[in-house]
């Protein structure tokens, strides 16, 4: 009951009334930094839970998500760690979902890269967020694929970020994700010497 209830009052708690303006500093906007974070943080957190998959799919979170991908992959936002943990975390129970089968493999990748901008400072203190790491070097290494050069180095020195701060929490969280996101590195590394050649 509640799930089937909460789910669509939080999308119409967050979603711009049908009249709103694209003014971006009105609450009411398109896309508020603020609002749409919060938002996106609650749907991530929720999405752990395999019980609320089916409602974001259903009830339309996923489509909204799907509409902040050119806002929320900017280099000075944390919002698009947060869309790869939901895309990334109903993507593989969800496949019939049309929705996602609409972001395309461009938008994937901006939304991967743009994820590692600020993951450093995202898993800070916060388990559920170092726990997915292992997931999004997974589907990064998938669509590095069409990364260009200038990416590639980005990428790089983001996932630096993330190591020094993994390896600042010590065992804290175990040395399997430190060596998963070494991989990363090592494999976005390789990438990169190609350009060279």
């Amino acid at each position: 009951m509640v799930l089937t209830k909460f789910s669509p009052a939080l999308l119409t708690a967050v979603c711009p009334r049908p009249d709103a303006t694209p003014a971006d500093d009105d609450p009411d906007s398109i896309f508020s930094h603020d609002r749409d974070l919060f938002y996106l943080e609650l749907v991530f957190a929720l999405a752990r839970n395999s019980d609320w998959r089916p409602h974001f799919s259903g009830d339309g979170h996923i489509d909204r998500c799907i509409s902040m991908i050119a806002k929320c992959c900017k280099p000075k936002t944390l919002h698009a760690f947060y869309l790869a943990g939901i895309f990334l975390r109903i993507a593989p129970e969800q496949s019939s979902v049309t929705s996602l089968v609409s972001i395309t493999e461009q938008q994937w990748w901006e939304v991967m890269l743009h994820a590692w901008y600020y993951a450093s400072a995202v898993i800070e203190g916060d388990i559920h967020c170092v726990e997915f790491l292992p997931v999004l070097v997974e589907d990064t290494k998938k669509y590095m694929e069409i990364a260009s050069k200038s990416d590639l180095k980005r990428l790089i020195s983001r996932v630096d970020d993330v190591l020094e701060e993994l390896e600042g929490q010590g065992s804290e969280h175990g040395e399997g994700i430190t060596v998963t996101v070494k991989e990363l590195r090592t494999v976005a590394g390789d990438k990169l010497e190609t350009f060279s050649q």
